[in-house]
Protein backbone atom coordinates (compact mmCIF):
# COMPACT_ATOMS: atom_id res chain seq x y z
CA UNK A 1 0.00 0.00 0.00
CA UNK A 2 1.49 3.43 -0.89
CA UNK A 3 -0.13 6.92 -0.62
CA UNK A 4 -0.02 9.00 -3.63
CA UNK A 5 0.58 12.90 -3.31
CA UNK A 6 -1.60 14.35 -6.43
CA UNK A 7 -4.24 17.36 -6.85
CA UNK A 8 -8.17 16.96 -8.00
CA UNK A 9 -8.36 16.71 -11.55
CA UNK A 10 -11.64 19.35 -11.34
CA UNK A 11 -11.61 22.42 -12.62
CA UNK A 12 -12.42 24.30 -9.34
CA UNK A 13 -11.02 27.61 -8.00
CA UNK A 14 -9.76 25.51 -4.63
CA UNK A 15 -7.15 23.06 -6.34
CA UNK A 16 -7.78 20.69 -3.27
CA UNK A 17 -4.23 18.96 -2.61
CA UNK A 18 -4.82 15.06 -2.35
CA UNK A 19 -3.58 11.80 -0.64
CA UNK A 20 -4.76 8.81 -2.77
CA UNK A 21 -4.04 5.46 -0.94
CA UNK A 22 -3.18 2.89 -3.55
CA UNK A 23 -3.05 -0.87 -3.01
CA UNK A 24 -2.04 -3.35 -5.79
CA UNK A 25 -2.61 -0.59 -8.35
CA UNK A 26 -6.19 -0.28 -7.20
CA UNK A 27 -7.10 3.61 -5.47
CA UNK A 28 -8.45 2.30 -2.26
CA UNK A 29 -8.75 5.92 -0.47
CA UNK A 30 -8.98 9.59 -1.26
CA UNK A 31 -7.86 12.14 1.16
CA UNK A 32 -7.77 15.98 1.48
CA UNK A 33 -3.60 16.80 1.92
CA UNK A 34 -3.21 19.01 4.70
CA UNK A 35 -0.49 20.46 3.21
CA UNK A 36 -2.61 22.71 1.06
CA UNK A 37 -3.00 25.93 3.02
CA UNK A 38 -6.47 26.74 1.78
CA UNK A 39 -8.18 23.81 2.02
CA UNK A 40 -6.35 22.56 4.87
CA UNK A 41 -7.00 18.51 4.69
CA UNK A 42 -10.85 19.20 3.21
CA UNK A 43 -12.26 17.43 -0.13
CA UNK A 44 -15.56 17.70 -1.62
CA UNK A 45 -17.49 14.58 -1.64
CA UNK A 46 -17.44 14.21 -5.66
CA UNK A 47 -13.10 14.04 -4.83
CA UNK A 48 -13.60 11.79 -2.23
CA UNK A 49 -16.04 9.61 -4.31
CA UNK A 50 -13.34 9.25 -7.23
CA UNK A 51 -12.86 5.38 -6.16
CA UNK A 52 -16.58 4.32 -6.44
CA UNK A 53 -17.02 5.94 -10.26
CA UNK A 54 -13.75 5.28 -11.36
CA UNK A 55 -14.11 1.62 -10.77
CA UNK A 56 -18.32 1.29 -11.17
CA UNK A 57 -19.60 -1.25 -13.73
CA UNK A 58 -21.75 2.12 -15.23
CA UNK A 59 -18.75 3.92 -15.93
CA UNK A 60 -19.02 4.93 -19.78
CA UNK A 61 -15.65 3.70 -21.62
CA UNK A 62 -16.24 4.15 -25.19
CA UNK A 63 -17.80 6.74 -26.62
CA UNK A 64 -21.72 6.94 -27.56
CA UNK A 65 -24.02 8.48 -29.92
CA UNK A 66 -27.97 9.10 -29.89
CA UNK A 67 -29.60 7.08 -32.59
CA UNK A 68 -31.65 10.07 -33.92
CA UNK A 69 -33.60 7.35 -35.40
CA UNK A 70 -35.27 6.28 -32.32
CA UNK A 71 -37.93 8.48 -30.69
CA UNK A 72 -36.96 7.43 -26.91
CA UNK A 73 -33.14 9.02 -27.63
CA UNK A 74 -30.94 6.20 -26.65
CA UNK A 75 -27.61 6.43 -27.03
CA UNK A 76 -25.38 3.45 -28.32
CA UNK A 77 -21.93 2.67 -28.61
CA UNK A 78 -19.78 4.26 -31.95
CA UNK A 79 -16.17 3.46 -33.52
CA UNK A 80 -14.18 6.00 -31.95
CA UNK A 81 -13.47 7.31 -35.23
CA UNK A 82 -16.18 9.25 -36.76
CA UNK A 83 -16.41 11.45 -39.81
CA UNK A 84 -12.74 11.31 -39.96
CA UNK A 85 -12.14 13.07 -36.71
CA UNK A 86 -10.49 10.63 -34.00
CA UNK A 87 -11.61 10.91 -30.77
Amino acid sequence: MKVIKTVCHRDCPDTCFLDVTVEDGKIVSVRGSKENPITRGFVCPRGRGDPKRVYSRERVLYPHMKNRENRMGRFGRVNWEFHGKVF
